[in-house]
């Protein structure tokens, strides 16, 4: 990701903006690419609007945060609090949408899994590592250390 630029005025030149990343330079790029249009969230190009629908305690109501002309660490705390809200409001779809698919009727979960048939040279490493295929394309070893320990042993007895 490219870092936010801000205009100096001293230079004539845009300038990277030290945002020390996180929230704010994600609301940042939000904001000035202005791609997000959803049902309480919208990106103008300068400002991220955002609604905030009624709850059991309190009315509905209207945020928006501004690009602020500089970048400092209270810009950042603010950042830090509207991406907060940022956060809930693109999850608040979700669950209406999960269940509109699940009343839909069975949806696969896991398509087949297809892997070498001998699992003794499948040792993958990292996350991918705590899953490990067996020939008959299940999944099994769930655990980060069953896969490995389960390969490994099947590599010692191999001929």
């Amino acid at each position: 990701m490219v870092s936010p630029r801000i205009y100096d005025k001293r230079t004539d030149r845009h300038v990277a903006c030290d945002t020390g990343g996180g929230p704010f330079a994600r609301q940042w790029v939000t904001a000035k690419a202005g791609l997000v249009n959803m049902p309480y969230l919208k990106a103008t190009g300068e400002s991220i609007q955002m609604l905030l629908p009624k709850s059991a305690n309190m009315p509905e109501m209207e945020l928006e945060w501004k690009v602020p002309p500089w970048s400092n660490a209270v810009e950042r705390d603010r950042a830090r609090s509207y991406h907060q809200a940022y956060g809930a409001l693109v999850a608040l779809p979700l669950p209406g949408e999960g269940a509109g698919r699940g009343a839909g009727g069975p949806h696969p979960q896991l398509g087949a899994v297809h892997g070498p048939e001998e699992r003794s040279r499948w040792l993958p490493r990292g996350r991918a590592g705590g899953v490990t295929c067996v020939p008959d394309h299940h999944v099994s070893g769930r655990s980060p250390r069953a896969g490995l320990v389960e390969a490994n042993a099947i590599a010692s007895t191999a001929p």
